[in-house]
């Protein structure tokens, strides 16, 4: 009986393992997906390209060598910088996550400003500010992170 009751006991141990292993394999093939996108992206980046974002606006990826015209924010130390910024209607702001933490640019307004999604390591996001206002932002991410654009005729 002793030995029927440690065979029982294997038996769902080895279960449970298989199960377990199952559950890796297929977050690794996940992965693998996850990774082959980032070659993808990162062979897209030598030229400029539009991807949608979660919010709708377009995130244009830039290889950091070509300039466009606009205000310009960097992502570095878990801050933005310069932190508060005056511009004209309809300038563009253009962030550049240079953390090695993701973050986001997402306005306290969501209806109105910024909505990046998540930019990882080197990406870039762009908006352009077309209404006369005080916007702030922050990350979802790290919501300590505040910043503020304000925008005059």
């Amino acid at each position: 009986m002793r030995i029927r009751l440690i065979a029982l006991v294997f038996l769902i141990l080895f279960f449970i393992v298989s199960c377990q292993t199952a559950q890796t394999s297929d977050r690794k093939d996940a992965l693998s997906d996850k990774d082959m996108k980032k070659d993808v992206q990162s062979q897209e980046k030598m030229d400029a390209v539009d991807v949608p974002s979660n919010g709708g606006d377009k995130v244009t990826v830039v290889e950091p060598a070509e300039k466009t015209s606009g205000q310009y924010v960097d992502i570095a130390d878990f801050k933005f910088s310069p932190a508060k910024i005056s511009i004209k209607k309809g300038t563009k702001v253009i962030w550049t996550n240079n953390d090695k933490a993701p973050h986001t640019v997402t306005a306290d307004n969501i209806n109105i400003g910024p909505n990046s999604g998540v930019l990882q390591q080197n990406e870039i996001y762009s908006y352009t500010f077309d209404k006369i206002g005080t916007f702030t932002y922050y990350c979802k991410i790290h919501p300590s992170m505040r910043a503020t654009v304000e925008v005059v005729e």
